[in-house]
Order: structure tokens, then C-alpha cells, then sequence
């Protein structure tokens, strides 16, 4: 057994969550750390809210509240969201309510300061005369100097590529419209230059999505940056050394990883701290994000780990995701193009709503969730397959067996080939949870692979119900369905664990779900076991998707 530390970025507190951000790291995260748990491991999924983006503050200009009563109404908006998508989250860490927190951000800054890795330079910078303020982040857009798309003030999320806000071209005051002018300014950076070896050193060791490693290492080949890592503004982290400025908070959020860190140990008591899991060997920390933050977890990320300590072990997986769209296009909440967790996971059973998202992802591209597809997958696939095929078994175990599983009898080539491919559908399974492989897309699939391979074993094989002398290869038969329903429920977990859950018990399986090791071969159910229930509706919480055929207008 080893620990296994799991992290979602903290999502900014400016907006509640909407499906698109459910169905990206958030989820993928939480069908790791299940699976790890099943595995034995010691898993933690670590989580939180950013509450000093510039973005909050952007946010509540537009309502009319300050910064932390803009942090305070979004960070409990989103904690209700990943709740009632039935996260499972060790810990949320809300920075403005971890004690110690700002006293340890200071003391690494004014630490990385004095030993010259984090240096004073005047470079510069962009500024709107009829707003009087210093534009970047949230307060500025243009197009971004790397590849021409529409951007925000310091990085790209179509490149995923970093820049200053002056480097954009045709800049716009986010606040006003106006066009802003050029000033210098004087600000502390932090080169990556000086841990070019280490990077290269990791993006050759480390597990990552082929999108990460191919960004990365264009970044390394054409040089890498000088980070600005404080700014003018009125809402953040003071920095130590400059009056009226603030700590970048991608910064921030690099350091806020050991703080949760630490927090995390307080709370399970573990005596070597922080430091037991960023230096333990017998750790693995995996790092789920999307895409456009690429740059950040990456690079940045490890380097500023590396500037703190050497001795930190970097993560071991990078795992990223793409934009998840709404019906082919972006979630837009200024257009009302947009479904709130909340609102769709109040309608709907969760299980259906996390198993769609999770066969629908966007993994390795954009993909998009599509009412019709929502519809015809969840009917077709979940009800009528899966649902379909466990009353048939359920009411053959009934009159047949009177409730009691069977032992195996006679096997036929048939039996033997199910069987079989029951253990190929377990191998692929495990590849598809593993961090090499992980994928909920293939996942997913095979849960339906196996609801559907059973379905057409279970109708192939019924006519021996008929032939009073076949009575022992009907035995094997429904012995082996069985076995089918207890390998979908433990496969099923990690994704559909309410649904998983409830076909454990009515397989008459009294260990805990949670508390069993991952099934590295088949397990037959005890014959003589009590099978109770399979008739009952998984899905009960089920409505009409139809009523969902518009998006739900999101309120900004």
C-alpha cells in the first residue's frame, strides 16, 4: 500500500460550477482517487477554492460586492455543486480560512528573495487612464502574441502558452473598452531558466497527457520565461517588498499545494507534515487540470517547487483534460449557453449524470454534452441495457433458483468463452483506471461492453431452462450472469458509485465496496448466497430528459 495524494485545482470563487467544469478535472479526479481506494491505497483527493484570482474582484464589480463577499457567496456555491456530485473530497481548502496560510506565503516569497530567485525588475506594463489602474488578468483582453486567438491578460487557453498583458496584441480595458496605454513598472519576477535541467529531467520521467509533454517541450526548446509575479492591484496577498502590490496567484496556488498539504496532514495526524508527502517515496501525487493550464502545473509549478526545495518529489502524473462544449459550442454564461451542476444533478440521478460525463469527457479533444445523445445513451444504454438486463436476471434467479445463487455445473464452450471475456473486460478496466492509461471515455465503454455481453450470453444460453437433463449448464449459466453483476458493480464504482452500491447489497454482498481491494481475477459469488432485489430500479431518480431539450439559462 502506498499514500496517493489526488489534486483539483481550486476553482476560482467568481461563478458556480456548470457541467463543463464537472465533466474536466473535478470528476476525473474523483474516479482516480475511488479506484486508488480500491486499490488499497491510502488516497487523499485534496481540493479547494481560488479566492484571489483577479477575476473575483472582476466579478464583483459586476454584482456590486467586495472581493470577499464575492470569494464567500461563489466558494459555497461550488462546495454545494461538487457535493451534490457526490465528489468524494478528503479536504477543501479555502485560503482566507486557513490559519498560518498567509504567513507561510510570505515567508517562502521573502525566502525565494534572498536567494535571488525571485528578482526586481522594471519592465513594461499596460495601464487604462480613464479607469486609472494597472490592467492584466481579468481586466484586460486581446490576441495572444503566440497564436492569434482572443486571450486574456497573462496567459492563452487555446495555446495554453503564458504572456505578459503588454505582449497582446490590440489591448482592451475589460472595465471600459478603452484602448490602454504602456508605462513602466517595476515588479518582481521569477526566471525558469535556472531549472531548465530539472524540467527536462521530469518532462522525461513523469507520467502526462501526450497534450502536456508536447507544450512543455516546445516551451523548453524555444527558452523559457521570466514570470511577473506580483502586480498593482487592490485584492490578494500583500507582497513583501513592494507597496500597493499583490502575489500573482498562480504563485500563490503553486505554494498552496504544501499548504493544503499541511492542512491535510493536521487532520489526519500524520506526524511528518507536509514534508512526509512532498519527500515520502512511497507517495504518489497526481495532478488532474485542464488544458489551458498546462503551463502552470507543469512548468511553473515545478520550478517554483524547486526553487523552494530541491528535495521535493514532483508530482509523478500530469493529467489534463480539454474544453467540454454545450451542444458544439463554448459554455458561455453572458449568453445564457450554460447548465449549472446543481440545477441538471437536482433533476437527474447523479449516477446517470456522472456516467455520461464521464463516457462523454474531454479527454485528448473538445467534446461537447448533447441533450439528444444525453437522451438516447442514457435510455438506450443504461435503461434498457443494463437495467434491462439485470431484471431478466433477477426474475431468472427468482423462479429458478427461488433467491439463491447457484453453484457452477457443466461448462460449455459458450460458458467457458463468456467467462473469458468477463476476464478481458477486467484487464481492460484496470488499464483504463491506471494512471498510464487512465481514460473514463474507455471506461465508461466497458461497462456498457459488459452489460451487453452478458445481455446476449443471458438470451443465448435461456433455452437451457427448457431442457429438464441441462439442468447443471443452466447452473453455470446463471452462476456466471452473477458474476457479471458483481464484476459491473465493482467496475461501475469509481464512476457510478450510488448505482454500484446498491447492486453490492442485493447480490447479498455484506463487505463494505469501499473497503474491498480492486479484483484482480474474477470472483464468483458464494453459492448459497441470498440474491435479493435485482428487479428494483437503479435509476429511480430518473426523469423525461426531454424536459432538459434547451440549456438552462445560467445566471451570472
Amino acid at each position: 500500500m502506498k499514500k496517493v495524494l489526488v489534486f483539483a485545482p481550486p476553482p476560482t470563487a467568481n461563478g458556480d460550477l456548470h457541467v463543463g467544469h464537472l465533466a474536466g478535472p473535478y470528476l476525473r479526479a474523483d474516479i482516480y482517487a475511488r479506484h486508488s481506494r480500491m486499490l488499497g491505497n491510502e488516497t487523499y483527493y485534496v481540493c479547494g477554492v481560488d479566492e484571489h484570482q483577479s477575476y473575483v474582484a472582476f466579478k464583483g464589480r459586476q454584482i456590486g460586492l467586495d472581493p470577499q463577499e464575492t470569494a464567500d457567496k461563489f466558494a459555497a456555491e461550488i462546495e454545494q455543486t461538487l457535493a451534490a456530485a457526490h465528489m468524494q473530497i478528503d479536504l477543501m481548502v479555502r485560503p482566507t480560512r486557513l490559519p498560518h496560510y498567509k504567513t507561510f506565503m510570505e515567508k517562502v516569497f521573502q525566502q525565494l528573495q534572498r536567494d535571488g530567485k525571485i528578482v526586481e525588475r522594471e519592465e513594461p506594463c499596460l495601464f487604462c487612464d480613464a479607469c486609472q489602474m494597472y490592467l492584466f488578468g481579468a481586466y484586460v483582453r486581446g490576441i495572444c502574441p503566440h497564436c492569434d486567438a482572443p486571450s486574456g491578460g497573462n496567459s492563452c487557453e487555446a495555446c495554453g502558452r503564458p504572456h505578459e498583458a503588454c505582449e497582446l496584441r490590440h489591448p482592451a480595458c475589460n472595465i471600459c473598452g478603452a484602448k490602454p496605454g504602456v508605462d513602466k513598472l517595476t515588479r518582481f519576477f521569477m526566471p525558469l531558466s535556472p531549472y531548465e535541467k530539472q524540467l527536462r529531467e521530469y518532462f522525461d520521467t513523469a507520467i502526462m497527457s501526450s497534450s502536456i509533454r508536447a507544450l512543455g517541450e516546445q516551451m523548453l526548446k524555444d527558452g523559457l520565461p521570466e514570470i511577473a509575479v506580483t502586480h498593482p492591484a487592490n485584492w490578494g496577498l500583500s507582497a513583501p517588498g513592494l507597496t500597493g502590490q499583490k502575489i500573482w496567484v498562480w504563485f500563490e496556488i503553486a505554494l498552496w499545494h504544501f499548504a493544503a498539504t499541511q492542512a491535510l496532514a493536521e487532520t489526519i495526524h500524520e506526524p511528518g507534515g507536509c514534508e512526509r508527502f512532498w519527500k515520502g517515496t512511497d507517495v504518489e501525487i497526481v495532478q488532474f487540470f485542464g488544458f489551458d493550464n498546462t503551463f502552470f502545473y507543469s512548468l511553473f509549478f515545478s520550478a517554483v517547487f524547486q526553487a523552494m526545495d530541491p528535495q521535493i518529489c514532483l508530482p509523478q502524473v500530469l493529467l489534463a483534460n480539454e474544453f467540454y462544449r454545450l451542444e458544439n459550442l463554448k459554455f458561455s454564461t453572458s449568453r445564457n449557453h450554460a447548465i449549472w451542476g446543481r440545477e441538471l444533478l437536482r433533476d437527474q440521478n447523479v449516477d446517470l449524470v456522472r456516467f455520461y460525463l464521464a463516457y462523454s469527457g474531454p479527454e485528448t479533444e473538445q467534446t461537447s454534452f448533447v441533450f439528444a445523445e444525453y437522451e438516447q445513451t442514457v435510455k438506450k444504454e443504461l435503461l434498457e441495457g443494463v437495467q434491462g438486463w439485470l431484471l431478466h436476471l433477477g426474475s431468472a434467479v427468482s423462479d429458478e433458483y427461488s433467491g439463491i445463487a447457484p453453484s457452477p455445473g457443466v461448462w460449455t464452450e459458450t460458458t467457458h468463452s463468456f467467462y473469458d471475456r468477463l476476464n478481458e473486460i477486467l484487464r481492460k478496466a484496470e488499464a483504463s483506471y491506471s494512471a498510464k492509461e487512465f481514460s473514463t471515455q474507455r471506461a465508461a465503454r466497458l461497462l456498457l461492453e459488459l452489460a451487453r455481453e452478458a445481455r446476449f450470453f443471458s438470451h443465448s444460453e435461456s433455452h437451457w431452462r427448457r431442457v429438464s437433463d441441462r439442468r447443471l449448464t443452466r447452473n453455470t449459466v446463471i452462476a456466471l450472469e452473477l458474476l457479471a453483476a458483481k464484476t459491473l458493480a465493482l467496475l461501475a464504482a469509481p464512476i457510478m458509485p450510488g448505482f454500484s452500491a446498491c447492486l453490492w447489497h442485493d447480490l447479498g454482498q455484506t463487505q463494505s465496496l469501499q473497503a474491498l481491494s480492486w479484483p484482480h481475477d474474477l470472483e464468483w459469488i458464494r453459492p448459497g448466497t441470498l440474491i435479493s432485489n435485482l428487479n428494483r430500479n437503479y435509476f429511480e431518480l430518473y426523469e423525461d430528459v426531454k424536459s432538459l431539450s434547451r440549456p438552462v439559462a445560467a445566471h451570472t
